[in-house]
């Protein structure tokens, strides 16, 4: 989201979802409210090697914390559409999908 020309103000109030953890946005809280430091932590650590993120990836996020929208670069939306993912949402630079359980 911070990539140029995408805007990423308010996303999580304008999209009415929340978001896994982020740690160059959400750190803070955890020293405000330090009972939240172990969920904090299981969600940065997650996303850990994120851009090489494979669609059992998404379905492990999808497992853990039930994000069930991603994000991503549009050159990532062709692979995961061939893995069975709905990405709907796309323009030249990003795309947005969905991660469904895996039955």
């Amino acid at each position: 989201m911070s990539l140029p020309g995408e805007e990423n103000y308010g996303f999580r109030a304008l999209a009415e979802r929340s978001q896994i953890a982020d740690y160059s946005k959400d750190a803070a809280v955890v020293s405000v409210a330090p009972a939240l430091a172990q969920a904090w932590q299981q969600q940065v650590h997650a996303l850990d090697g994120f851009q090489s993120f494979t669609p059992a990836d998404f379905r492990r996020l999808n497992q853990q914390f039930r994000v069930n929208m991603i994000l991503l670069d549009q050159s990532k939306a062709d692979s995961l559409a061939t893995a069975g993912f709905d990405c709907p949402y796309r323009n030249e630079l990003l795309a947005v999908c969905r991660v469904l359980p895996q039955h």
